[in-house]
């Protein structure tokens, strides 16, 4: 399967074909075109001439328009009439012929025009396909086997192994009570999961649009949906060569300011003792975030559905769908639940504020290092190359069916615009060939 760059070149190769076909007809056309035109002149010449015989012979006999044999004088008569007819005939087909050269002439220039467009729009997206088949290549080599960048999920394992980052979470632990330190690590990895939860989102509806073209049989969605793979894997790619290093890196530093950071007195471990009221306030909290979690997440679930039923129908009966009625309860029930009791809000606060500011910093320095070391960890280079090349090669497979679909719907549209063309000829001479058959004027 080529890559986008060689799909790209084929089909600009492919309309500079055309284009040089296209040119020949058209000079052929030409050419054609002043041929006719001469012989319409020739013919319209000779009409004349014919015209002026004839009047002359029917001058010469009084104006009589009588049989070949009612006179002396009429064998002349009939042998000129016949060549009048012969002429008129010659000028009635030169003049068919010289309009159907200009339609030839027209169609061809038409179709120069046509394909000079098309060869243009190719010519650009070469280029773009160039620059886009040759970066996603130099990524996945950058990725190659013994490589910088496809030795980092190793290295993050290692440094999660590291005696730095087991100090770093035990300074933290020793620090915080359990109960308060989990509730903070649960509100910063609430806030990690809300932005993969909405990009997730993201591509769920997109994947709405791939339904619509399903609902209705069709293929040409085929194009979008493999474009918009690329992209998300060319950026999944991108994003791994840009920034893993840097992952590493920031990690690193976070679990070093963490060792750097001075350590708790026991006035400050004494002050953020555990008690009931507290117990009760992160009990409150809990079921606060837990219930704008279900809100968030039933509010995209809703819209989900709702674009997977559009795509299936243009007028879909949302009322009667369970899926949409259960999200519906579910926001309800989230927004009930929304409001911390008594002054369980103020007291955890109030708690809050006796955490000295160096462990606010400890706990989510550790908290995003241990975000971004487990991140990269599980990363398999090699598969975002494969990933992104297999995408690009689906893309090319899409884009050559849509164009397969394209070769056979244009060499139709320019018969049928030679059909219109024809019958529009034959609308404007329509009197004149009636004049002309009824008279056996072929």
């Amino acid at each position: 399967m080529p890559t986008l760059e060689e799909f790209a070149q084929a089909e600009v190769d492919r309309l500079e074909a055309l284009d040089t076909d296209a040119r020949a007809e058209l000079s052929a056309a030409q050419a054609d075109l002043g041929a006719c035109k001469v012989a319409s002149a020739d013919a319209l010449h000779d009409l004349r001439e014919a015209d002026l015989e004839l009047a002359a012979i029917r001058k010469q006999l009084g104006g009589s328009e009588v049989s070949a044999n009612a006179s002396a004088g009429s064998s002349e008569l009939h042998l000129a009439l016949v060549a009048q007819r012969e002429a008129r005939a010659a000028v009635h087909e030169a003049r068919l012929l010289q309009l159907a050269g200009e339609d030839r002439l027209a169609q061809a220039k038409s179709e120069i025009e046509a394909i000079g467009e098309g060869l243009r729009e190719a010519r650009a997206s070469l280029i773009e396909s160039s620059e886009r088949s040759q970066t996603l290549a130099d990524r996945a080599d950058a990725l190659g086997s013994g490589t910088a960048l496809a030795g980092l999920p190793a290295d993050a394992s290692a440094l999660l192994a590291d005696p730095l980052f087991s100090a770093a979470k035990a300074k933290v632990a020793a620090t915080l009570p359990g109960e308060l330190r989990t509730r903070a690590s649960q509100r910063i990895a609430a806030l990690i999961d809300e932005d993969e939860a909405q990009a997730e989102h993201v591509v769920a509806l997109e994947r709405a649009f791939d339904g619509v073209f399903t609902a209705t049989g069709g293929t040409s969605g085929s194009v979008p949906a493999a474009s918009r793979l690329l992209d998300h894997t060319e950026a999944a790619l991108a994003e791994y060569v840009a920034q893993a290093a840097g992952w590493l890196a920031d990690a690193k530093l976070r679990l070093d300011r963490i060792a750097a950071r001075r350590t708790i007195t026991s006035a400050e471990a004494d002050a953020l003792a555990v008690d009931v009221a507290r117990t009760a306030a992160l009990a409150a909290e809990l079921a606060h975030d837990q219930a704008a979690s279900d809100l968030a997440s039933a509010q995209r679930l809703l819209a989900e559905r709702k674009a997977e039923l559009w795509a299936a129908d243009p007028d879909p009966d949302f009322a009667s769908d369970t899926e949409i009625n259960d999200q519906l309860a579910a926001i309800d029930a989230a927004n009930l639940a929304l409001t911390m009791p008594g002054t369980t809000a103020a007291d955890m606060i109030a708690w809050q504020a006796e955490v000295p500011e160096f462990a606010w910093d400890d706990l989510l320095d550790l908290q995003l290092a241990e975000h971004q070391l487990t991140k990269l960890a599980a990363i398999v280079p090699s598969h975002l190359a494969d990933t992104a090349r297999a995408a690009e090669l689906a893309l090319v497979s899409a884009l050559q069916a849509e164009l397969d679909v394209d070769r056979r719907l244009e060499p139709i549209d320019t018969l049928l615009e030679a059909g219109d063309q024809t019958l529009a000829r034959l609308r404007a001479t329509l009197e004149d060939r009636r004049r002309a058959a009824i008279r056996g004027l072929r």
